[in-house]
């Protein structure tokens, strides 16, 4: 006590400082974190982590009283948790987000000299759970094939009739499920493109370089995010890589060119969203349309939403065709592991991801890399011996010179 009066620490306050709860911390932390340079978006993010995953297991403990065993107990529990949106175990990166967060929340603490050392400056070891988890599923994540996204879109942009019988009275229903060609494109856009979801829901119809001769290659350029929660305002990416340029096929081209001419009402708009969004039933009654009929339920002021799109079409797609769970995300990866395995370039790759260092590429689609048959892309042949010439033969005899 006389040490720590000696450099002006109060012990009482400090104790008092020691009993408050890390939820208390939390609530310092997030209060902090405005006039940063941190968005509300992040700041909203943070808090939603803490909530989901910190607070029950830890909230209530005083800062003293949280240890390194708490921490990793905490790590393991995150590991094994199931994600309810994805129905899959959290992604690493999530886990590194909430163990970043307790690091940050309890350095809070340490700044307020309410405990001496930070229990959560530990190492996060990302490669024991993957290593973990690739011995249990097999895999790091769902990875459809072209040919699979290709079916499922095909699935959305058909017309779908089936029937039912009603157990009440016996009679038998008939049931019409519309054709969507505008989110089964907006899909394979997605897989052959490799956009995150807000930079695809930021696409307009300036972004897009379309040359009018059919069979000719394209580009889109990303230049923004939006997200619904701002209400769709125009957002800056993250990173200067994430300004881009991708290339198009042919066929992809040729595809959007058809849907801006036949099917987008605003396509003379350069501003207008590439991908629209769809009315409510109140909206379309508003306005007097059938949202029911596909072609009644764009909104084409309003950007596609994801998640919309996500639950109400890509998911019963998946379900009727018997495919496995995926998430929209994984296109991201089948338009990547489908272009290393065409042979594209890695550097080519990782500029068309976004990624701001090509590690980051290397890092995430090391395996995708390797033969996937478990032989060398380049095998040897046995090697043979060259002819052995007697040693006898190579001995040149040499003459002395006469003196």
């Amino acid at each position: 006590m006389e040490t720590a009066l000696s450099v002006g620490i109060d012990p009482a306050k400090q104790r008092d400082l020691a009993s408050r709860t890390l939820s208390a911390y939390a609530a310092d932390y997030f209060d902090s974190l405005p006039g940063t340079g941190i968005d509300s978006e992040t700041v909203d993010k943070y808090r939603r982590i803490y909530e989901q995953y910190i607070r029950t297991p830890l909230g209530i403990k005083p800062v003293a009283a949280i240890r390194v065993a708490d921490v990793k107990k905490l790590r393991s529990q995150l590991s094994e948790t199931i994600s309810d949106r994805t129905k899959r175990p959290l992604s690493t990166a999530t886990i590194k987000h909430a163990l970043r967060l307790l690091r940050a929340v309890l350095n809070t603490a340490v700044e307020d000299e309410a405990i001496q050392t930070n229990p959560a400056a530990l190492k996060f070891s990302a490669a024991t759970i993957n290593r973990q988890r690739e011995h249990v599923d097999s895999r790091t994540y769902t990875r459809l094939t072209v040919e699979d996204i290709a079916a499922a879109a095909d699935y959305i942009g058909t017309e779908q009739t089936w029937t039912s019988v009603d157990k009440r009275n016996g009679k038998t229903r008939t049931h019409v499920k519309p054709a969507n060609p505008v989110y089964a494109l907006a899909i394979l856009f997605s897989a052959y493109t490799g956009l995150r979801r807000a930079e695809l829901q930021g696409l307009e119809i300036r972004d897009l370089t379309l040359p009018q001769i059919p069979g000719t290659s394209g580009s889109v350029r990303v230049e923004r995010a939006k997200k619904a929660a701002h209400g769709y305002i125009s957002e800056p990416l993250k990173t200067t890589n994430a300004y881009r340029t991708i290339p198009l096929d042919a066929w992809l081209a040729d595809d959007l060119r058809d849907y801006l001419a036949r099917i987008h009402r605003d396509s003379a708009n350069p501003t207008a969203p590439l991908f629209p969004g769809r009315l409510s039933r109140a909206e379309g009654k508003q306005q007097g349309r059938t949202v029911a009929v596909s072609a009644e339920m764009f909104d084409w002021s309003r950007p596609l939403d994801e998640e919309m799109v996500y639950k109400r079409y890509w998911l019963p797609a998946l379900n009727a065709l018997s495919l496995p769970h995926s998430r929209w995300h994984d296109q991201r990866h089948t338009f990547a592991t489908h272009a290393i395995q065409s042979g594209e370039n890695i550097r080519d790759v990782s500029r068309w991801l976004g990624h701001s260092k090509i590690s980051t590429t290397l890092d995430i689609y090391a395996s995708v890399l390797a033969n996937e048959d478990n032989e060398k892309a380049a095998p040897t042949s046995r090697p043979v011996p060259r002819e052995r010439n007697d040693v006898r033969e190579n001995v040149v005899q040499l003459e002395r010179k006469a003196r």
